[in-house]
């Protein structure tokens, strides 16, 4: 079955892993990256078209290229790389206002599957703490993700995958020395908070995306996936079966 996906925040480590991902799916017809600029990484490819849109017009720009480029299912990555360096006006921006702009364009121009990223213990009701601050992991942070999830779930897509990893490793974010401390961990850690390497966190929202697609046929209500912990590892496993 062809299809054509779109990317917001191709240029970060995960989106990035995403987008190589479908580039190498034989029946993913047409890639569309949506950013603040153009990815050097991604010119030429005959496979990707790039669209530099104005952050502060993301949701009616990207109606109007939905409207020019009819799409299957949309892949959300972005968020700030370093929270703890910004305000908590600059967080909520990035990683909630415009996340949730970009998916009220995709539900308006007809895409039907959405796969986002946010946290391990991503909760809306959590509590900001002058301690923590922006920090990744404290209670600003957590509370913002799961308002993100909260605003794309009201969107009502036919397949909604929410993925909530633990510390990403190959992740250029991520401390060296928590990359390499994580897998050491593993044994002692929650299965929520165990690291996932990029590469197969990329990998698994696109597998999830297409599994709404497989579906979609099968089944008339809209569902709503979270993958958090040892269910995130299994779909990975899955994802890397073959075919």
């Amino acid at each position: 079955m062809s299809f054509v996906a779109c990317v917001l925040g191709a240029s970060g480590n995960v989106g990035g892993c995403a987008v190589r991902h479908l580039l190498a799916d034989p029946n993913c017809s047409k890639i569309l990256l949506v950013g603040r600029k153009k990815l050097e990484a991604f010119d030429g490819n005959d496979k990707i078209q790039q669209h530099v849109v104005k952050m502060e017009q993301l949701r009616e720009e990207s109606e109007r290229i939905f409207k020019e480029n009819p799409t299957d299912l949309c892949i959300i990555t972005m968020g700030c790389g370093q929270p703890s360096k910004v305000t908590p006006e600059e967080l909520e921006n990035v990683d909630v206002t415009l996340p949730s702009e970009f998916s009220i364009a995709a539900k308006n121009g007809g895409v039907r599957h959405v796969s986002l990223v946010t946290c391990a213990a991503a909760n809306i009701n959590a509590k900001p703490s002058k301690l923590t601050g922006t920090a990744a992991g404290g209670g600003l942070y957590l509370h913002l993700k799961g308002k993100v999830e909260d605003n794309i779930t009201k969107q009502q897509f036919r397949s909604f995958s929410i993925f909530r990893p633990g510390t990403l490793i190959g992740n250029t974010n991520t401390p060296a020395f928590f990359n390499w401390l994580a897998p050491h961990l593993r044994w002692a850690l929650p299965a929520k908070y165990k690291d996932i390497h990029i590469d197969d966190l990329g990998l698994a929202m696109v597998y999830a995306t297409k599994i709404g697609l497989k579906q979609e046929k099968q089944n008339n209500e809209n569902v709503v996936s979270i993958y958090e912990g040892q269910n995130l590892f299994d779909l990975v496993d899955e994802a890397k079966k073959p075919i």
